[in-house]
């Protein structure tokens, strides 16, 4: 009897990281785009600013965790995220 090999496929971040979700990897875009637009200038003030520790933040991006629904509706709301863009659907950030 031939013992059939199991492939399992993860999906990678870009640093190599697997991913939870496409909600979590969009949410890590928008905490980025925050800190280019100035909103924020570090991770940390990102997660003071919302009552999360920075190692929460950290486990998201390393793809360990998923972004709350709490935390992720907080932040659409407060900065006007597309919710389009949290579904990978569009590539625009802010509605208009």
């Amino acid at each position: 009897m031939n013992a059939s090999k199991t492939y399992v496929f993860k999906k990678l971040s870009a640093a190599g990281n697997e991913e939870k979700s496409i909600i979590s990897a969009q949410f890590v875009k928008v905490v980025d785009r925050l800190k280019a637009d100035r909103h924020f200038a570090l991770d940390e003030e990102f997660c003071e600013h919302y009552g999360y520790s920075k190692k929460m933040l950290n486990h998201i991006r390393k793809g360990r965790q998923d972004v709350s629904i709490d935390l992720l509706y907080n932040v659409v709301l407060d900065w006007k995220i597309n919710p389009y863009f949290i579904f990978g659907i569009s590539d625009q950030v802010y509605e208009q």
